[in-house]
């Protein structure tokens, strides 16, 4: 997030940065570089169990990418630790399913790909359904693989 900001260019030679929100680990949110926190909020979210911060950063982003507004580009940055880290209930489904779900997933041994699956099937913001919130005139993903095959529906569980 950090080196994304540093390379936008100065107002009135490109897009400019209206907003920024991160999200990551506590310890690597702590530890942010100082330009990092004076253009962005920061977030502190749960890995590799959700918990509340989850929940909370998942509201933010939700609401964040909902009210981007249909003149405007949204640059998503997405790396590994982006499912725990937004976590966000369908239906009648509670952060503590979601936790039991995915410890038992893990402690089974399942691979990423069918944990991230069970997870597009019991949330809200994966499966794609996160940029389906966008009313931006175009969204860029930049996407860091911790998957292998590098398969986008699979990292972060595909919220785009």
């Amino acid at each position: 997030a950090d080196a994304a900001l540093e390379r936008l260019p100065p107002r009135g030679r490109g897009p400019v940065l209206g907003r920024a929100l991160v999200v990551g680990v506590p310890e690597r949110i702590e530890h942010a570089p100082p330009a990092l926190r004076q253009r962005a909020t920061l977030l502190a979210a749960d890995h590799p169990l959700p918990g509340e911060r989850s929940l909370a950063a998942a509201r933010a982003v939700r609401d964040f990418v909902a009210t981007i507004a249909g003149n405007e580009t949204l640059l998503a940055l997405i790396s590994g630790g982006g499912s725990a880290h937004l976590t966000l209930p369908a239906r009648e489904l509670t952060l503590d399913d979601l936790r039991v779900v995915t410890g038992a997933l893990q402690r089974a041994g399942a691979p990423i790909d069918d944990l991230n699956c069970v997870r597009r099937h019991c949330e809200l913001l994966k499966g794609g359904r996160l940029s389906m919130l966008s009313h931006a005139k175009a969204v860029q993903c930049l996407v860091l693989s911790d998957v292998v095959g590098d398969r986008l529906d699979v990292i972060a569980s595909g919220p785009f």
